[in-house]
């Protein structure tokens, strides 16, 4: 099983960044549970160490599951309605219909023998329960481990409550080994703070009676171990002492260790600062994580200024209040769930929610203005990266709008902005599913409406629900005929012209697009409105056999790509072209463009354009007479289409391209050859497929951030080179592009892998979408900088 383009089959749980592990005895608990039962349940209360018990678990297990251990966290969803979709994309599933989500994640599980952790599951508990049971009867093979605050309550739950970490007794050595696992883990925490700290046999009591008196919580323990860098374990142990001596005649009851959690949290957050209370209530606000360029955006103002909140954050990392890691190249933070929430009482205590919601809001339209200005240049695959950092904090901003009285315009406005991120990023159900809602919520006729209408009408038709996509589309050009919205107008008749094709109606999709190529002004942007209606128009001229117009409107297409830089669409022509070379006999060209389009596409991690150009490389290597390299190609092609179910009775023009790829395989082998090929093809991962139609010695690792150590710093010219091949180009098409041979490309190829310390050209794909962004461009700039 694969979990996304690139993915391997060993799934995608984290790698231990702790050399503490412990809890021994509940690990083999969990092993247990989950070798007699399929669903196994931690309990216990917030900070308690359920999701690393539920991850050390896991790897322990590892070993049992063919196809991999997926963790996904479920802390930053707000809405049981995102459930099935979140673990879906987990395993790389692009839903690319209309069919129920849950009822696609069951059919591409089924069958397979996987261990799904779902993580932090209270605040969802009704949606996630009925997912297990939906997974389980479907999946027999299938066992799942969950961790929640209580349990789901299905028929054959294995349910573990998980306590506090021993405290032990005091060890007649000094050494951590010796101690009990709270002990050890306090003193790994303080150790990697960098305050010098060291268990010996003067402080090994005070620490066990720290220890003892936060009662093992792995959180409060993680808490008190910062503060080790101001103070002594003995003045340690007396501000807690006397914390928790205020909270004892609080009267406040609940879970067994949350009055001593809530105590300890509240007691870090008293010794902060002013400035560090303040941003740590504004900063949680955020879901999933944040910059902190996204934190000057939304938190500062008069009381706390942009220019401190760097400093402010990092000190909030040396307080364990917040995490700090690396992502696609860049410092992001994030706070635990239970932290959170207390930073979130704090915010409505401050009276500073809505204020800060709204200004969290206006981020994601920033940000989402931003990227879709950017898209049609160079950097798209970067600005692909950056908008799927953000996802999480996108869907809070969606939700927020949603459900807040005066916001509905900018629901609108988000939900349509981000087509971009919905088509070439594989997220067309989500998309669609918040343009609906943005649109029952705004009936009034504007240009946001007609905006959104198009966008939905072009998702649809992408979906191949031609019924949907033609009715939106229809109310669109008449809503924005009524308003004299001349680019509204154009779109609605351009992606009118695509539902025609889709349809196999060549004529009149040949009609509607050349009327919407010739009203696309000089400064339309090129996506999504000149080159994909070049790219369908030439798609329907060849449908017709009319290659000589085809080709002059693919050469068009390729100008304004190749001016702009872009490379997404740029793929899509690429096929076309391939196609129509081999209708004029060049088989050279057309598997060059055929492989150029497959490499991009696999960039994206666009499986319905992997699943096509597999299908046209099969053709070609065909006609060729490869026919068995062709019948496996075409396995491959149709196993992915099934895995990520990518509806293979679209439009009839792709159709005729699997047709006729599988009929000249035939030509050239019996039966039994031809369904032997096809059957090694699938049971080809997608990686491994992409390697095997490209000719790559092993399956390209998957593209994404990476952390890259380069050894030396590369030339102008090869910094040109990387980052063509980076953001999608073939190595074939930069060597036409800049005029080298082979032999001087594979050179320079060779000597930009050794600089940056990499070993296959399809790694470079990490390095382009981790590179910063230059000044002026970047996201995260100030306010002012994206507003439109």
């Amino acid at each position: 099983m694969s979990g996304a383009v690139g993915h391997g089959r060993t799934g995608n749980l984290p790698a231990e960044t702790s050399s503490f592990v412990g809890r021994s005895a509940e690990r083999a608990a969990v092993a247990r549970a989950l070798a007699a039962g399929r669903l196994v349940t931690l309990t216990g209360t917030g900070g308690v160490g359920k999701t690393r018990l539920a991850l050390t678990a896991a790897a322990d297990v590892r070993d049992r599951f063919t196809d991999g251990v997926w963790q996904v966290d479920l802390s930053v969803l707000r809405s049981g309605r995102l459930l099935a979709r979140t673990v879906a994309s987990a395993f790389g599933v692009q839903e690319h219909t209309v069919r129920p989500e849950l009822d696609v994640l069951a059919e591409f599980l089924a069958g397979h023998r996987v261990l799904l952790v779902l993580d932090n599951c209270e605040h969802l508990i009704t949606a996630v329960a009925t997912l297990a049971s939906e997974l389980l009867a479907a999946a027999p093979e299938l066992r799942i481990l969950t961790t929640s605050r209580r349990r789901l309550s299905v028929p054959g739950e294995h349910v573990l409550a998980v306590e506090p970490l021993p405290v032990g007794p005091a060890p007649n050595g000094a050494g951590p080994d010796q101690a009990g696992d709270a002990v050890r883990l306090f003193t790994e925490r303080a150790a990697a703070n960098g305050c010098g700290f060291r268990l010996t046999e003067q402080n090994v009591e005070t620490v066990r009676t720290l220890c003892d008196r936060l009662e093992g919580i792995p959180l409060a323990l993680e808490l008190a171990a910062a503060r080790l860098r101001l103070l002594s374990p003995e003045q340690l142990l007396t501000r807690v002492e006397e914390r928790f001596r205020l909270l004892a005649g609080s009267g406040r009851s609940g879970p067994p260790h949350h009055k001593t959690l809530r105590g300890a949290i509240g007691w870090s957050h008293e010794l902060c600062t002013p400035a560090e209370r303040l941003l740590w209530a504004r900063v949680s606000v955020f879901n999933g994580g944040f910059t902190d360029s996204a934190a000057q955006q939304v938190c500062t103002d008069a009381e706390l200024k942009a220019d401190a909140v760097r400093d402010v954050l990092r000190s909030l990392a040396a307080k364990s209040i917040v995490r700090c890691e690396e992502s696609g190249g860049q410092r992001r933070f994030r706070l635990l769930d239970t932290v959170r929430e207390y930073g979130l009482d704090r915010v409505r205590e401050l009276g500073e929610e809505d204020v800060l919601r709204e200004r969290h809001l206006t981020f994601c339209l920033r940000l989402a203005r931003a990227a879709e200005h950017a898209w049609s240049g160079p950097r798209q695959l970067a600005w692909g990266a950056r908008v799927g950092r953000e996802h999480d904090n996108l869907r809070a901003a969606l939700e927020y709008a949603l459900v807040t009285p005066g916001k509905e315009r900018a629901a609108l406005e988000l939900a349509a902005r981000l087509w971009f991120f919905w088509c070439a990023c594989g997220q067309l159900r989500e998309g669609r599913d918040y343009l609906e809602r943005a649109l029952a919520l705004n009936s009034g006729p504007c240009r946001d409406r007609t905006r959104a209408l198009w966008v939905c009408g072009m998702i649809a038709g992408a979906q191949v629900d031609i019924p949907t996509a033609r009715a939106r589309l229809l109310l669109a050009e008449q809503e924005a005929t009524e308003q004299h919205d001349r680019v509204g107008q154009t779109f609605a008749v351009q992606w009118l012209g695509q539902v025609a094709f889709l349809e196999g109606d060549w004529g009149r999709a040949i009609e509607l697009l050349l009327r919407a190529r010739a009203a696309h002004g000089p400064k339309a942007a090129l996506n999504p409105g000149p080159i994909p209606c070049r790219v369908t128009l030439a798609a329907a001229w060849l449908a017709r056999g009319r290659t000589t117009e085809a080709m002059a409107v693919l050469d068009e297409a390729r100008g304004l790509c190749e001016e702009a830089g872009e490379i997404w669409m740029r793929a899509h022509l690429d096929w076309l072209l391939a196609t129509a070379d081999r209708a004029r006999g060049r088989f050279s060209a057309a598997v060059s463009h055929a492989e150029h389009a497959l490499w991009t596409q696999y960039v994206f991690h666009d499986i319905v354009g992997v699943t096509v150009n597999l299908e046209v490389l099969a053709g070609l290597t065909a006609a060729q007479l490869q026919a068995e390299r062709a019948a496996t190609l075409l396995g491959v092609a149709d196993r992915i289409r099934r895995a990520y179910c990518v509806k293979a009775d679209g439009a009839p023009f792709l159709a005729d391209i699997r047709r006729q790829a599988a009929h000249t395989g035939r030509e050239f082998l019996d039966e039994h050859a031809f369904r032997t090929a096809f059957e090694r093809g699938g049971a080809m991962d997608p990686a491994e497929a992409v390697a095997y139609a490209l000719g790559l010695p092993g399956p390209p690792p998957a593209p994404g951030p990476t952390a890259i150590a380069p050894a030396r710093a590369l030339t102008r010219r090869e910094e040109r080179i990387a980052v063509l091949v980076g953001e999608g180009a073939s190595p074939a098409a930069v060597a036409g592009l800049l005029r080298l041979s082979r032999t001087e490309m594979d050179s320079q190829l060779a000597a930009i892998l050794g600089a940056l310390n990499l070993s296959d050209p399809a790694q470079l794909a990490a390095w382009a979408s981790a590179r910063p962004f230059p000044d002026g461009d970047a996201p995260d700039a100030s306010p002012a900088a994206h507003a439109t």
